[in-house]
């Protein structure tokens, strides 16, 4: 409380910016004689900025003359209190009272008699009312001239006591440049009386979209001028209806409804509240879908998650992008949407057999678990990955697998035949007579399917595929008789 008038003086250095005046005046070679001289040392004065009255105060080609020397000595020599003051408040108290009776001392003596703007300048240092009015019209309006006032006359007044005071200048001070009927000074009133109802009441008749009422309302609660009562549930009930009325209005701004979330987190409900918002949000963009993802991971709407990772899904498909659509079954983890991306690229691989086709399943991890289909695709990539890479062994017992599961499409099944052909008549024996009946089974499958009778029937792939097995079996069977038949004599 002690230290409140200080505060306020900060306030009005930052609220009532003079600096325009201030470089017009220094730019000119004699400032001195420049008409607001005198007026912009006052008003530096009125904000308490002392240091930016000296320096002007210096400028005067007077400047040597004593009772100039002496003007800037009082006002070097003013007190000020911050909360660094390495002193009591009663010792403070103290040496402004001395000051400030030095100050009417040296006018009392006449000292700047000969100079009468230098009197002012002493008359407004020794907390003169008549000569801080005559000044008023260099304040912008009420609250900076009390608070200009009360700097020279009681630095170190209460905050109990500043609302009487603030009511009275409210209602007897007036100036032609003065318009006390706007709602920022009802409010500013308002809050130096503490009536903090009728500040959160008229700061919610702001058309600002609610800004001004929640922060207003916070910075109450922070200070624990409201809301310390556990058993009145009134002020959490009008904080939450704010902060609603304020996330409302940010969610509904095409680019601050991610600031509209962090609010709604301090909301009662807000995971409903939330996601009802996010689900209401046109997505344009991937980027868009990504940072509604985003929210919704960090506050664990996991259908939320789904939900918008599935309408991209959705419309990846629609635009035949397997590969993204891919990655939002990664998030997703949909089982009905990996099993379309599935099907659409067994179904175009089976007509084109493109290489280029495996590429967008590289690195799925454990995503190809999402679905057995899926996971069908998943493995049948890695088989071309082995056969790329020379691994021709585990590339044929993965193919083997593959082919058993029975997961794979019956237009598929002829392609993996095919893909077995080079390891079929590889040098080296690379299936064994097992694995050879297993395929051999799997075309007989294939020719049996009514469905394939149209393409497989006297078709010279199957008789290729035929031909290369009888001849590995017959290589396989004659390689281990031998490695039986040796292992007998041995």
């Amino acid at each position: 409380g002690s230290r409140v008038l200080y505060k306020l003086l900060d306030w009005i250095k930052w609220h009532f910016v003079f600096a325009e005046k201030k470089r017009e005046l220094i730019q000119t070679e004699e400032p001195f004689l420049h008409p607001d001289y005198w007026d912009t040392i006052i008003h530096f004065l009125l904000q308490g900025k002392i240091a930016s009255a000296r320096s002007l105060l210096s400028m005067h080609q007077k400047f040597e003359r004593e009772d100039f020397v002496s003007l800037d000595e009082l006002m070097k020599k003013m007190p000020m209190y911050s909360s660094t003051s390495q002193i009591s408040l009663n010792e403070f108290r103290i040496r402004w009272k001395h000051w400030q009776e030095e100050c009417k001392s040296r006018l009392g003596r006449g000292e700047y008699s000969s100079d009468s703007n230098l009197e002012t300048v002493c008359k407004i240092l020794c907390g003169d009312y008549e000569a801080l009015s005559a000044k008023s019209n260099l304040c912008e309006n009420w609250y900076h001239l009390m608070i200009s006032v009360l700097l020279y006359t009681d630095p170190c007044i209460s905050f109990s006591a500043l609302g009487d005071i603030a009511r009275t200048y409210y209602n007897n001070v007036t100036s032609s440049s003065w318009n006390k009927s706007n709602i920022v000074d009802s409010i500013i009133l308002a809050a130096m009386e503490l009536d903090i109802m009728s500040v959160i009441n008229l700061a919610c008749s702001f058309n600002d979209g609610w800004w001004f009422a929640v922060h207003i309302m916070d910075l109450f609660i922070h200070g624990n001028y409201i809301g310390n009562d556990p058993n009145d549930h009134s002020m959490k009930r009008l904080r939450t209806y704010l902060l609603r009325n304020y996330a409302d209005t940010l969610m509904s701004h095409c680019s601050l409804w991610q600031v509209g979330a962090d609010y709604l987190d301090y909301c009662d409900s807000n995971r409903e509240l939330l996601e009802l918002y996010l689900e209401r949000i046109p997505i344009k963009t991937e980027a868009e879908a990504r940072k509604i993802i985003y929210l919704a991971k960090k506050r664990n709407l996991d259908n939320l998650v789904k939900t918008v990772s599935n309408i991209m899904t959705s419309k990846a498909l629609s635009n035949g992008k397997l590969g993204t659509a891919l990655t939002w079954v990664m998030i997703s983890r949909d089982v009905r949407f990996a099993d379309e991306i599935a099907e659409r690229w067994l179904k175009d691989y089976a007509q084109h057999q493109k290489m280029e086709g495996l590429e967008i399943f590289k690195n799925m991890g454990s995503c190809m678990l999402v679905s057995d289909k899926l996971t069908f695709v998943g493995k049948y990539c890695e088989f071309h990955k082995l056969y790329c890479e020379g691994d021709l062994k585990n590339a044929s017992s993965l193919l083997i697998s593959l082919i058993a599961s029975g997961l794979a499409p019956t237009n598929f099944q002829i392609i993996m035949l095919v893909d077995a052909l080079p390891l079929l008549e590889s040098l080296e024996n690379i299936f064994s007579r097992k694995e050879t009946y297993q395929l051999m089974k799997c075309l007989e499958d294939v020719i049996m399917n009514k469905d394939n009778k149209d393409t497989i029937d006297n078709s010279d792939r199957v008789n290729m595929i035929r031909l290369a097995l009888v001849r590995n079996l017959s290589r396989s069977f004659v390689i281990e008789t031998g490695d039986s038949e040796s292992d007998g004599e041995m």
